[in-house]
C-alpha cells in the first residue's frame, strides 16, 4: 500500500505522516527530509538551496527518482511529499491532501524553526514571507518541471482521495481520518 500526504507546508504533512506510518506499519518517507539532506550534501543552508533549486531541475528531478524508485520497490509506504500523488500517480492507493489556515501554518512553521533549528531570532512575519516566496518558486518550478499549476487550489483538490482542513484538527483526528479511509478502502476493495 502506498499512501500519499500533501500539502502546503506547516499544513502537517511530515507529523500526520510519520504517525500514520506507525499506526499502519508503513515505512514514511518525507521529501522534505530527503530535500534537507540534499541541501547539507551541498553544503547548502535551506534557504539558500531553495533559490537554488529555482535554476536547477535536477535538484527535483533527483528528489523525484528517489521517491519514484522507493515506490517501486513495492514496499508499503506513506509519503509526504508536495507533488508525489502526480508524480507516482497510478501506483498510489490513497491520496490525501491536507489544507490549513496561513495563519496557523506559519505559527507551526516559526514553533519548529524555534524548537528544532533552536533559532530564537525567527519572528512571525520573516516566516510568512519566506514560506510565501517558497510556495511561489515551489509552485512555478513544478509549472515548468511538470506541467501542473499547483495554485489552482480546485483541480489539486479535485484529484485527492481524501481532502482534510487541519487547522483547528488535532494531529490524532487527522490520523483517525485517514486510518478510517485506508479502512474503508480495505473493505471495498
Amino acid at each position: 500500500m502506498i499512501i500519499t500526504i500533501s500539502g502546503l507546508h506547516g499544513t502537517g504533512k511530515s507529523t500526520v505522516g510519520r504517525k500514520v506510518g506507525k499506526e499502519l506499519n508503513l515505512k514514511h518517507v518525507s521529501s522534505g527530509e530527503l530535500y534537507r539532506d540534499m541541501a547539507k550534501e551541498q553544503g547548502k543552508a535551506l534557504k539558500k538551496f531553495n533559490e537554488y533549486a529555482k535554476d536547477h531541475p535536477e535538484v527535483d528531478k533527483a528528489l523525484d527518482a528517489k521517491i519514484e524508485n522507493m515506490a517501486k520497490e513495492g514496499k508499503d509506504l506513506v509519503i509526504d511529499c508536495q507533488v508525489c500523488w502526480y508524480i507516482l500517480d497510478d501506483n498510489v492507493d490513497l491520496k490525501v491532501l491536507l489544507q490549513c489556515g496561513d495563519t496557523t501554518r506559519f505559527r507551526r512553521i516559526l514553533k519548529r524553526i524555534r524548537e528544532e533549528e533552536n533559532e530564537n531570532n525567527v519572528h512571525f512575519e520573516q516566516v510568512k514571507a519566506d514560506t510565501l516566496q517558497r510556495e511561489k518558486n515551489e509552485r512555478e518550478r513544478y509549472q515548468a518541471i511538470y506541467g501542473i499549476d499547483l495554485g489552482d487550489r480546485q483541480w489539486v483538490r479535485e484529484l485527492h482521495d481524501l481532502v482534510i482542513d487541519t487547522t483547528n484538527l488535532p494531529v490524532e483526528g487527522v490520523v483517525d481520518r485517514i486510518i478510517e479511509r485506508v479502512e474503508q478502502e480495505l473493505d471495498d476493495g
